[in-house]
């Protein structure tokens, strides 16, 4: 094993545990491959938000759960999740992204506070801060899609892209 492989895989249980209020198990299968780890399943963070790998959000969407994208418009329209519902929890601006002040009233518009709710963003990370600012307003059935579209794709999972990248 690589030395750098090695120190990766360190910093990325390092983060994971202390990140995490659950205990944290990693498979180290694959070693120098260090991508979207697919053994953490229902991690929670001090938050209360669970995240779901790909692959457990996929089932929840085929059993009934709703698929909130909180990506930019100009992110989703590159290519989406099937029925995604796209609310941007962040905005693009000439001096970088500023959160969407009117997020949660937005969601309020797509969605109800009983509603099964996955969130997802391009890797992860607006998608916790989205799931939290959810949970801390009512919602009780969101999760956090650890990893975002780029896991979902990388996984070969079905997305529906604009007509002319389908070429």
């Amino acid at each position: 094993m690589e030395f750098s492989s090695l120190f990766h895989l360190i910093v990325l249980i390092f983060f994971l545990q202390i990140s995490c209020s659950s205990p944290v198990t990693v498979a180290t299968a694959s070693v120098n491959n260090l991508q979207q780890p697919k053994h953490l399943i229902n991690l929670e963070s001090e938050d209360g938000v669970v995240s779901v790998n790909v692959e457990e959000a996929k089932e929840l969407l085929s059993t009934g759960h709703l698929y909130l994208d909180v990506r930019t418009i100009e992110e989703f329209d590159k290519g989406h999740v099937d029925n995604a519902i796209n609310v941007p929890y962040m905005f693009s601006t000439p001096e970088g992204r500023v959160k969407n002040s009117g997020f949660v009233e937005q969601v309020s518009f797509e969605f109800k506070k009983e509603d099964h709710i996955v969130v997802g963003c391009q890797s992860g990370v607006r998608s916790l801060y989205a799931a939290e600012d959810l949970l801390n307003t009512g919602y009780k059935n969101v999760k956090n899609m650890g990893g975002g579209y780029l896991a979902w794709v990388q996984n070969g999972f079905t997305v529906t892209k604009p007509n002319d990248e389908l070429k």
